[in-house]
C-alpha cells in the first residue's frame, strides 16, 4: 500500500448494523470502523478511522489514518498522517503526525511535530519537540525545546536545557527587577 492510498478497512459499520455517517454522532462497540465521518465520542475495544474525526475516542486499540482526534485514551495507539491533540496511551506510534500532548509508557514517532511528550521510553525519529520528558530518549534528527530525561541517546538538538532555563529565568527576573527599580527611583525624584 502506498502512503496517499486510504486503507482497507471492513464495510464502515459501528458495529452490528449500525451505520456510521451522521455527524456529531455517539458510537459504542466491540469493534468500530470509520471512513470519512465526524464524531463527538467512540467507546469501544478496537477503533479505526480512515479521514475521519472524532472528538473523544476510548478504546483498548486506536489506529487513525489521515484523521484527527481532540482525545484519545488508548492501551496501543497509533497514527499516521494525523492531527491530535491529547493522548494518553501505553504504546503510541505516530508517523507523518501532529500531536499536542503525548502522555504514553512508551512512544515511537517518525517525522512527527509534538507538543510535549511525557514517556518511560521514547524513540523520535527525524521528529520535532516542544517539551519532552522522559526516563530514556532514543532519537535520531530530534530537534526539541527542552528534554528532562536521565538517559539520551542518539542525535538531539535541544535548543534549552534545564540550566539555560535556569540562566534565562535568573536573567529575565534580574532585568525585571532593574527596571522596577530604575521605575522606583525616577518617581521618588519627581
Amino acid at each position: 500500500m502506498s502512503d496517499n492510498e486510504l486503507p482497507e478497512f471492513p464495510t464502515p459499520l459501528v458495529g452490528a448494523g449500525q451505520p456510521v455517517g451522521e455527524a456529531g454522532a455517539e458510537y459504542s462497540a466491540e469493534i468500530a470502523n470509520l471512513s470519512r465521518v465526524n464524531v463527538n465520542r467512540i467507546d469501544a475495544e478496537l477503533v479505526r478511522m480512515a479521514q475521519s474525526n472524532a472528538a473523544e475516542i476510548n478504546a483498548d486499540e486506536v489506529d487513525i489514518r489521515q484523521g484527527m482526534a481532540w482525545q484519545v485514551r488508548a492501551e496501543s495507539f497509533s497514527v499516521s498522517n494525523g492531527l491530535i491533540g491529547r493522548v494518553d496511551a501505553g504504546h503510541a506510534a505516530m508517523d507523518f503526525n501532529g500531536a499536542v500532548v503525548v502522555s504514553t509508557s512508551q512512544a515511537d514517532a517518525t517525522d512527527s511535530n509534538i507538543g510535549i511528550l511525557s514517556s518511560g521510553v521514547a524513540h523520535l525519529q527525524d521528529s520535532r519537540a516542544g517539551m519532552v520528558i522522559a526516563r530514556e530518549l532514543n532519537g535520531d534528527s530530534l530537534r526539541a525545546g527542552l528534554v528532562l530525561t536521565r538517559q539520551v541517546n542518539g542525535n538531539i538538538q535541544v535548543l534549552m536545557d534545564p540550566a539555560r532555563v535556569m540562566l534565562a529565568g535568573l536573567t529575565a527576573g534580574v532585568a525585571v527587577g532593574l527596571v522596577l527599580m530604575a521605575t522606583n527611583l525616577l518617581r521618588r525624584n519627581r
